[in-house]
């Protein structure tokens, strides 16, 4: 369960969206699940290839897609990715993802366990 101090997921932000409507609320985190699991795909490839414009725009993408259903310590991880990489500093943006990695695991289960799948990345 989420902590109060640094909850992994803001459930009032989604609603802001959904209107609470429960079915569009699973299904937007079904959605993000598996686009999620591309984006994050995408940023290790690039993190592999130390290509820090594409480490950038995946990195943007999932802060993007975190904000909106209220991942806030994700976005915010992806941001400090993002602007790392911007910046060409592939080595500080590496040193992020390693706790953005932890985060995403955390949230994966968070969300699998609200719509009822499985984890597996």
């Amino acid at each position: 369960m989420a902590s109060v101090a640094n909850p992994i997921l803001d459930d009032e932000t989604l609603k802001q969206y959904t209107g609470g409507d429960e079915t569009i609320t699973r299904h937007i985190y079904r959605k993000f699940l598996a686009q999620s699991r591309n984006d994050v795909g995408m940023l290790r490839d690039a993190f592999g290839r130390n290509a820090a414009t594409d480490i950038c725009g995946a990195a943007h993408r999932i802060k993007g897609s975190s904000q909106m259903i209220g991942a806030v310590r994700q976005s915010e991880l992806s941001e400090q990715i993002e602007k790392a990489a911007r910046g060409g500093d592939v080595a500080t943006a590496r040193a992020a993802m390693e706790e953005f990695e932890r985060e995403h695991e955390l949230l994966l289960g968070h969300l699998a366990a609200l719509v009822g799948e499985s984890v597996g990345n």
